[in-house]
C-alpha cells in the first residue's frame, strides 16, 4: 500500500468518524443515518480498489519492461552492432536477467536489464586474455577520462527511462569501441580493474584508519 493511498483512506475514515461523533447525529440519524454506512463502504471499497490496481501494475511492470527492452534494445544496439560489425541478439540467462549480447573478433558487449531493480548495465569483455578482462561500461568511461559515471544512463524503472538508458549506453559503446579494441584496450580494462579494487578496498581502509 502506498503512503498516498493510505493517507487518503485514513482521511476518508476520519471524515466519516467526525460526522458520526457530531452532537447533531441523534437528530440527523433517522434521516441520514444510512449514509454513514454508505460512506464507510465507499471508503473501504476505494481502498481495496487502489490496492488491487497497485498490485496489477506491479505484476505487469516487469513484463512490460522486458518487452520494451527487447524491442528498443535490439533496435538501438542492433544499429550499433551493424556499424561495428558485431553479431548477436537476445540471450537467456540463468540469473533472470534479460541480456543482449553482441560479439566481434575479440570483444563482446553484454547489455542486461534487471527488471526487478529497474536498471540497465553493459559489460565489456576482451577475449584472448588470461585472466579474461571484463569491465562495466561506466567504469571504462571513467578510466578513459571521458566523463563521470552519471554520464552513462542506467535507469530502467519506466519505459521512457529505459529508452533513454539504452540510447545512452548504445552511444557510449560507439565512443569507447575504438579504445577498447585498440592496442591499449587491455591496459585500459586492467586500469578499470585496479580502480575498482581501490574503491572497494583501499578507500574504506584509509577511511577506517583515519
Amino acid at each position: 500500500m502506498g503512503l498516498s493511498a493510505a493517507f487518503h483512506w485514513v482521511m476518508l475514515r476520519v471524515a466519516v468518524g467526525a460526522c458520526v461523533s457530531s452532537p447533531l447525529l441523534p437528530s440527523l440519524l433517522p434521516r441520514f443515518g444510512h449514509r454513514y454506512s454508505t460512506a464507510q463502504r465507499y471508503a473501504d471499497h476505494w481502498m481495496v480498489s487502489r490496492v488491487a490496481a497497485r498490485w496489477r501494475m506491479r505484476r505487469r511492470k516487469p513484463s512490460t519492461l522486458v518487452e520494451a527492452f527487447s524491442e528498443h534494445g535490439q533496435a538501438q544496439l542492433g544499429q550499433v552492432a551493424a556499424a561495428l560489425s558485431l553479431v548477436g541478439g537476445m540471450k537467456p540467462t540463468l540469473t533472470g536477467l534479460r541480456c543482449l549480447d553482441y560479439s566481434g573478433s575479440n570483444v563482446k558487449y553484454s547489455a542486461c536489464l534487471d527488471a526487478q531493480e529497474g536498471s540497465i548495465a553493459t559489460h565489456v569483455v576482451l577475449e584472448g586474455h588470461d585472466p579474461r578482462l571484463r569491465a562495466d561500461l561506466r567504469q571504462i568511461v571513467i578510466a578513459a577520462g571521458l566523463g563521470p559515471a552519471q554520464a552513462v544512463r542506467t535507469s530502467g524503472r519506466s519505459i521512457l527511462a529505459l529508452k533513454k538508458g539504452i540510447e545512452s549506453q548504445a552511444s557510449w559503446i560507439l565512443r569507447v569501441h575504438g579504445l577498447v579494441t585498440g592496442p591499449d584496450g587491455a591496459q585500459l580494462l586492467r586500469r578499470v580493474k585496479l580502480i575498482s579494487i581501490w574503491r572497494n578496498c583501499f578507500r574504506p581502509c584509509e577511511m577506517h584508519i583515519a
